[in-house]
């Protein structure tokens, strides 16, 4: 499968560094450009999804680099730590 122009855009964006941000609708192909993106630069990165289903399937999908999270693991991650910096 070939990016689209828009999809290639964000490709592009993404490996001249810094941050980037992908705004679409439901079903438009945001996993699919993300997963482009993770195939294109092997640097680390994190994906942060809604619910835990999202995350297990972006796991599958994007290589060992790509932290994929929940907004939720994240923050429980910092408070988690922020109790063990207290001890």
């Amino acid at each position: 499968m070939e990016p689209t122009a828009e999809q290639q855009a964000a490709i592009d964006a993404a490996g001249r560094g810094g941050d980037v941000a992908i705004e679409a609708l439901a079903g438009t192909g945001k996993t699919s450009t993300l997963t482009f993106v993770a195939r294109a630069m092997p640097r680390r990165a994190v994906y942060i999804a809604f619910n835990k289903a999202i995350v297990t399937d972006a796991k599958a999908k994007f290589g060992p680099h790509v932290d994929c999270r929940t907004a939720h693991s994240l923050a429980f991650r910092v408070l988690s730590a922020s109790r063990l910096d207290r001890a």
